[in-house]
C-alpha cells in the first residue's frame, strides 16, 4: 500500500527536490507532486524508479518510515527518553537535532515551525559512550 508521507520523508532526509527526483527518474516533475501531496498513487513501475533513484526499497514507500541520512537504522527513541537518558532537558535535544549538533539523529521540519524528531538507538548509545 502507497504512503506519500514515506517519499515525503525520504525525499526531506536525502534532500532532494520533486525536480531532482524527476531527472534521476525520468518520471514528470508534476506526476511526481502529485504522489508526494497524496493526489494520486504510482503505478508499481513508477515505485520501482523512485526506490531506485532514492536508494530505498519499494517496501519503504508502502509504511511511513524514516530513512536517517546514512541509512544505519529506521528505529526511533522519543525525545522524552532521550532526554532522560542524556540528563537534559526535551528542548535541548530537539534544539540539537534541528541545529544539526547533536549527532544522533534529525529533526524533519513538516511544516513551518512543526518538527518531527528522529533519533537512533545505536547511535544514542554511542554518543552516551564517548560523552
Amino acid at each position: 500500500m502507497w504512503n506519500a508521507k514515506a517519499l515525503r520523508n525520504i525525499m526531506k532526509t536525502r534532500s532532494i527536490s520533486a525536480a531532482q527526483l524527476a531527472e534521476k527518474t525520468g518520471l514528470s516533475n508534476s506526476s511526481i507532486s502529485l504522489w508526494v501531496n497524496a493526489k494520486q498513487t504510482p503505478s508499481d513501475k513508477a515505485i520501482t524508479k523512485l526506490a531506485d533513484a532514492l536508494g530505498v526499497s519499494v517496501s519503504d514507500f508502502s509504511k511511513y518510515t524514516i530513512i536517517m541520512p546514512d541509512d544505519t537504522t529506521r528505529i526511533n527513541i522519543p525525545v522524552a527518553e532521550c532526554a532522560r537518558r542524556l540528563g537534559k532537558s526535551k528542548d535541548f535535544v530537539r534544539a540539537g537535532l534541528r541545529r544539526g549538533t547533536l549527532p544522533i539523529g534529525c529533526a524533519v521540519n513538516i511544516s513551518g515551525r512543526r518538527y518531527t524528531y528522529y533519533i537512533s538507538p545505536a547511535k544514542l548509545n554511542e554518543y552516551i559512550r564517548i560523552s
